[in-house]
This record gives C-alpha cells, structure tokens and sequence, in this order.
C-alpha cells in the first residue's frame, strides 16, 4: 500500500546538490513545496547558477541556520545516514 501526501508549502530542506539532489529540489518545488538546498562541500559557480535559475535558495560551505527551519530534509543520494545533517536533524526534531 503506498500512502502520499500533500508536500505543498512545506519547507523542505534538500542536503547535497548534485545532480540527484537537484532532481529532488526539483520533483519538490513542482510539487508545491518551498525548497532550499544545502550542501557542504565548496562553492561551485556553474552549480549556484543552475540553482538561481531553478529558483532555488541554497547555501554551500556548510550547514547553516536557514537548514534547521525545514519542515523536512531529503537527502541525496551519497549522503550517509550518520551524516551531521541527519543527526543533528534528529535532534531538532525534523523529519529525514
């Protein structure tokens, strides 16, 4: 049996953005949510620029404030289960 939900106005918070990552903002935003994008690796000119024309907030370099005001994070693929997101998620209480 598969249970769907509504995800329209939730904020969902995307950790990596890489082409899955992008992929999700993307099925997110077309789905009603508001979407921004976290990723810690170093700043990538060509990637901030397909995400400004996405229409994506995003941050790299790190996991900020802005990330833990998510109603919800969706991981990437590649992201560890045991990655600082998803633990200090849980200790915020925000669903992964």
């Amino acid at each position: 049996m598969r249970i769907e939900r509504s995800i329209e106005g939730l904020k969902i918070g995307i950790i990596g953005s890489g082409l899955s990552g992008l992929s999700l903002a993307s099925l997110a935003r077309r789905k009603g949510a508001r979407v921004f994008v976290s990723d810690c690796g170093a700043f990538q000119e060509s990637r901030a620029e397909q995400m400004v024309s996405m229409g994506f907030d995003f941050e790299f370099e790190g996991h900020g404030p802005r990330l833990w005001e998510s109603d919800l994070l969706v991981l990437s693929s590649g992201i560890s289960p045991s990655a600082f997101p998803v633990i200090e998620a849980g200790k915020r209480g925000i669903p992964v």
